[in-house]
């Protein structure tokens, strides 16, 4: 399935441009029509509620970034994401 950046505000309660704002800072990846008009699939949908529950923890977003950035680094990045979330508990 695939959603429109309105759709996907609305479904978050935010504005669009906190969803642009969010993947200017590359913490997520919307696909793009031959338009350029923004895709969300339901990959990006996850990923932007696992962001949002992360920064309603109060995470800074420079640390939900490298979150996500580890976990697109694989497997081996466990023991660093496990870090990012004990650091932020503290």
């Amino acid at each position: 399935m695939a959603y429109s950046i309105s759709q996907v505000a609305q479904r978050f309660g935010v504005e669009p441009h906190t969803l642009r704002f969010y993947e200017k800072e590359g913490i997520i990846s919307p696909e793009r029509t031959s338009s350029g008009i923004r895709v969300y699939t339901e990959e990006n949908v996850a990923q932007l509620e696992m962001a949002m529950c992360l920064k309603s923890t109060g995470m800074p977003l420079k640390d939900i970034k490298r979150y996500f950035d580890l976990v697109q680094a694989g497997d081996e990045t466990l023991d660093e994401r496990l870090k990012i979330f004990t650091d932020h508990r503290l």
